[in-house]
C-alpha cells in the first residue's frame, strides 16, 4: 500500500469511511469471486459488521471476505496476488477506484452546501455497481443483476415490475433494481 500512501483520494477513503461519510458500493463479483481493489481495507459485504472498522491490510479483508456467503449459500472466494511487486496497472485501477468514491464525496458536500438535491432523488452517495453484461458487452445480464440485487436486499422481482406485471430486470423505464447500477456503458 506504499504506493498509495500520498494519493490524496486513498487518504478521503480511508478517513471518509471511518467516519461515514462515504458508502461503499458492493464487492463487483464473478460467481463467488470477488474483486478486492490493491490497498482496500473496509468490508463491502452488506451488513458487515466490519463496513466502518478497517483491516489492518488487504490480505487480511481477503481472508474476512472469504467467510462470507452469497445469496445462494456459496462462500466467496477472493483471490490475491501473486507474490512480487504490485503492477502498475493494478495500483493505476485501484486509484481509479479510489477517485472515483472521492469525487462522489465532493458531489454529495457540494450539493448538501447549496440544497440542491431535488425533492424525490435518490442519492445516498452510494457507489453504483457497474452494470453487468453479456458476453456480448450490450445487453444487461439479467440473472446478475437479479442476484446482486439480492444480495443488496432488495426484493426481485421489484413493485414496479410486479405493478407491469413484467418480468424483472428487462425494462429500466419500470424496473427500481436498475438504481442500483452505473448503466452507463
Amino acid at each position: 500500500m506504499a504506493a498509495l500512501k500520498d494519493v490524496e483520494a486513498y487518504q478521503q477513503y480511508l478517513k471518509g469511511v471511518a467516519e461515514g461519510t462515504i458508502v461503499l458500493p458492493m464487492f463487483s463479483t464473478l460467481g463467488t469471486e470477488v474483486h478486492i481493489e490493491y490497498g482496500e481495507l473496509y468490508c463491502r459485504i452488506p451488513n458487515c459488521n466490519r463496513r466502518k472498522n478497517p483491516f489492518s491490510a488487504t490480505n487480511n479483508l481477503r481472508q474476512h471476505v472469504q467467510g462470507h456467503k452469497n445469496a445462494g449459500g456459496e462462500y466467496y472466494t477472493a483471490p490475491s496476488q501473486k507474490g512480487g511487486r504490485v503492477s502498475q496497472e493494478v495500483i493505476d485501477e485501484a486509484i481509479k477506484f479510489y477517485v472515483t468514491l472521492a469525487e462522489q464525496l465532493e458531489i454529495l458536500e457540494s450539493e448538501s452546501e447549496s440544497g440542491s438535491e431535488s425533492e424525490g432523488e435518490v442519492d445516498e452517495g452510494v457507489a453504483k455497481v457497474k452494470l453487468p453484461l453479456r458476453q456480448d458487452g450490450k445487453t444487461p445480464a439479467v440473472k446478475k443483476m437479479q442476484e446482486i440485487a439480492r444480495e443488496e436486499g432488495k426484493e426481485v422481482p421489484c413493485d414496479g415490475c410486479k405493478e407491469a406485471g413484467i418480468a424483472c430486470c428487462k425494462d429500466s423505464a419500470v424496473c427500481t433494481i436498475f438504481d442500483l447500477f452505473d448503466c452507463e456503458f
